[in-house]
């Protein structure tokens, strides 16, 4: 990982936990993340060949701060789970043969989101780090 973003993060990790809030609004909330994933790899497939997306999945903590009444900071980590079956024509007496590739990773998002009409609406923006 990048030795810059490691630091950030854990910066970052810091201000939430410790951070005591400027108001009443301070809350941390915790939560966990799991899911089905549908990615994997595609592009121009040599003659003869395709991919097949694989179902995989994910699961993950987060954590949210709520910095004011309307706005909250997220951090979180995920790790996903997913792959790709490459099927060719190889031409001979079997015809078709294929391979699975299998991919794993870590992401790490930082979100900030901001409350709207009367709490029910919000909108988002932030970063995620995906690590291989």
């Amino acid at each position: 990982m990048n030795k810059s973003f490691n630091i950030i993060f854990c910066l970052l990790i810091i201000v939430v936990l410790f951070v005591p809030p400027s108001s009443s609004y301070g809350q941390l909330l915790f939560g966990l993340n799991t899911g089905l994933t549908h990615n994997g790899l595609t592009g121009d497939a040599p003659e003869d060949a395709s991919f097949k997306r694989l179902i995989g999945y994910t699961i993950g903590v987060h954590f949210e701060y709520n910095l004011t009444k309307d706005i909250i900071v997220g951090l979180g980590t995920r790790y996903y789970r997913t792959g790709t079956i490459v099927t060719y024509d190889v031409g001979e007496k079997e015809t078709k043969d294929s391979f699975n590739i299998s991919l794993s990773y870590i992401s790490f998002p930082v979100i900030f989101k901001v409350l709207t009409g009367g709490k029910h609406t919000y909108f988002t923006s932030g970063l995620d780090y995906r690590q291989l």
